[in-house]
């Protein structure tokens, strides 16, 4: 299993954009993104530095309806509808 940070409020060696929230990548069978962050702008462009592709994500948690943790949900569902959404 690999978890990757996508989003949070810390600075990280990859220059990542930083913002209020969370997201995370979790890697097994399956690629899970969990929660969303705050903006999606910032999300999107993490994701690219990261060389994850929005399409490849199989599952889609949010932890809870805050918007720290769901602001790129719309932009998400949008660019992959295949994603199956799950939500506390």
């Amino acid at each position: 299993m690999k978890i990757t940070t996508l989003y949070d409020n810390y600075k990280t060696k990859e220059k990542l954009e930083i913002g209020w929230g969370f997201s995370c990548l979790i890697e097994n069978s399956k690629k899970i993104l969990f929660d969303a962050g705050e903006e999606d702008k910032k999300l999107f462009s993490n994701m690219e530095k990261l060389n994850i592709n929005v399409k490849d994500i199989d599952i889609l948690v949010i932890s809870h309806n805050h918007f720290d943790h769901t602001g790129g949900l719309s932009k998400i569902k949008e660019l992959n509808s295949k994603a199956r959404l799950q939500v506390h």
